[in-house]
């Protein structure tokens, strides 16, 4: 879960002075968040903390980095301004950008807990009185992913009378929000003023109730694989498994690494969530994650992992689950997610494991998941060669490995079919991207015809060669009909001109026509 930290800070007027001391109001409110903010760091380690900085004068509002480090977050507090009564600040704006900003960091599928601490005054002089006269479009709405996966909680100084603005985000988050207050909390004081004594058994009781609520009475242990590797782990914010087949959520989880991408052949994939992975305490560090951080720095590589969930067992050994078949195997049936571990940013030592929907059991550029092979499969008797410029990826193409099913190869006959009887595909792992751009370089030299001929007939046989080894003849005939529909809506200038345009567009047809039969023989 990602807590965020948010400090009203429109505490200019009416301000409820019977029940707090000589200290400013503001100071208390960031006395009180820093005290939450320490019991949320030591009592849930697997969970991420933010402090939105409004900076309104600027109108530049930022995060904090996520971290569960107290020092640092308590820095952040203490560095939020005195509130300025002449500048106007728009909480119901911030409080969407922020939520924004969570979603965009962390995936739509986060579960996002925002404290807003409060004195409880308000100044009636600048906001409208709540009450359903209030037209909702003139203030922006949550977004839909917001109304699920995000709660609001207000922790006030006072009673439960929140001034208007707080009043109208409280109701967009309903049901998940809530009021927090002095006066419910300590009704019986009296109406002793607020003492900075009493912050601490307060904070523990918001504390003890925003952690209730969310249901942190359970832990999940979750260990990271890489064949004969393992280490226990933890992942902030937690990973949350709502459509778990079982009644309960899983007790544990198990990341499996079954290979490594290059970087540049992600091409922005589907994430529903992102999580930080870290030792689970510094007394149980384990040079795996060290290693494995090096190892994708180094490369410039992903970790593809699959989630499964299963009961862990804990020994100095090594992890086993009882997911995890007498063989090694996993068991299909706890399978949950597919994701990748990868590097969060090369100035930073964080590892992120960025998560895929549901129903994303492919990528376009991979193919099936569960149809992936070892690199001996595509490999054959020779594998890259610089010098010769020679290389069995993605295919070779008198092999027919690329998008050919068993039927087609006397290769891999060994591997099982695959699940509901299709026939198993062979898949290539390359970059989307770096064919397209030789499209889109071809049909620019294309339309620049005949001037550019010597150097389009060398990019267009690159082309026919990556066409071909990628296994879609069919890209080429798609490039030959827009180079010449390129040229069909154009004036001609003069008849030699068009000549020589139409005698370089039947060699391209000739050329990329001979590529199409090599293939079909």
């Amino acid at each position: 879960m990602v807590w965020v930290v948010l400090l009203d800070e429109q505490l200019n007027l009416l301000r409820p002075h019977d029940t707090i001391s000589d200290r400013s109001c503001f100071a208390l409110c960031k006395t009180l968040a820093k005290r939450v903010i320490s019991g949320l760091c030591s009592g849930v380690t697997d969970s991420c903390v933010t402090v939105v900085q409004p900076n309104w004068s600027d109108d530049s509002p930022k995060l904090t980095t996520f971290s569960n480090n107290v020092p640092t977050l308590h820095l952040a507090i203490d560095q939020l301004e005195e509130p300025s009564p002449i500048v106007q600040q728009k909480l119901n704006d911030l409080v969407l950008w922020t939520l924004t900003e969570v979603f965009r960091y962390w995936g739509p599928s986060a579960t996002i807990q925002i404290l807003l601490f409060t004195d409880g005054g308000a100044s009636p002089f600048l906001h409208p009185a709540p009450g359903d006269n209030v037209a909702s479009s003139q203030f922006p709405r949550l977004p839909k992913v917001a109304q699920s996966n995000a709660s609001l909680t207000v922790i006030t100084l006072s009673n439960d009378q929140v001034s208007p603005d707080i009043l109208r985000i409280y109701r967009q988050f309903l049901p998940q929000s809530s009021i927090l207050s002095w006066k419910k909390y300590q009704p019986t004081n009296g109406g002793a003023p607020l003492t900075e004594d009493d912050l601490g058994p307060f904070a523990d009781y918001c504390l003890r109730t925003c952690l209730v609520s969310h249901g942190f009475d359970r832990n999940c242990e979750v260990s990271l694989r890489c064949g004969h590797l393992n280490s226990s782990v933890q992942l902030a914010p937690v990973l949350r498994i709502a459509d778990y087949g079982s009644s309960e959520s899983p007790t544990s989880l198990r990341l499996e690494i079954f290979g490594f991408l290059h970087t540049s052949d992600l091409s922005n994939p589907p994430v529903v969530s992102r999580h930080h992975v870290s030792n689970v305490s510094n007394e149980n560090r384990t040079p795996f994650l060290q290693l494995l951080m090096s190892a994708l720095q180094e490369t410039k590589t992903v970790a593809m992992c699959s989630i499964y969930a299963g009961e862990t067992n804990s020994s100095a050994a090594g992890t086993c689950t009882k997911s995890t078949h007498a063989d090694g195997r996993n068991d299909a049936a706890n399978l949950l997610r597919h994701g990748f571990v990868h590097q969060v940013d090369p100035k930073v030592s964080i590892l992120m494991l960025s998560v895929f929907p549901k129903d994303c059991i492919g990528l376009p550029w991979l193919g099936q998941f569960q149809h992936l092979a070892p690199v001996e499969d595509f490999a054959g008797v020779q594998l890259y060669d610089d010098r010769e410029g020679s290389s069995p990826f993605p295919v070779l193409v008198p092999d027919r490995l690329s998008y050919g099913t068993l039927s087609d190869s006397n290769v891999g006959q060994n591997r099982a079919a695959s699940a509901g009887g299709e026939p198993f595909r062979y898949v290539s792992w390359v970059s989307p991207t770096s064919l397209l751009s030789e499209v889109n370089k071809v049909l620019r030299l294309g339309r620049r015809l005949p001037e550019k001929s010597a150097i389009f007939f060398k990019e267009l046989a690159r082309l026919r060669s990556a066409a071909l080894a990628y296994g879609c003849p069919e890209l080429l005939v798609h490039v030959a009909h827009l180079t010449e529909s390129a040229h069909a809506t154009e004036n001609p200038v003069g008849q030699a001109q068009s000549d020589a345009v139409r005698v370089h567009l039947d060699t391209m047809n000739r050329m990329l026509s001979e590529a199409a039969a090599q293939l079909d023989d």
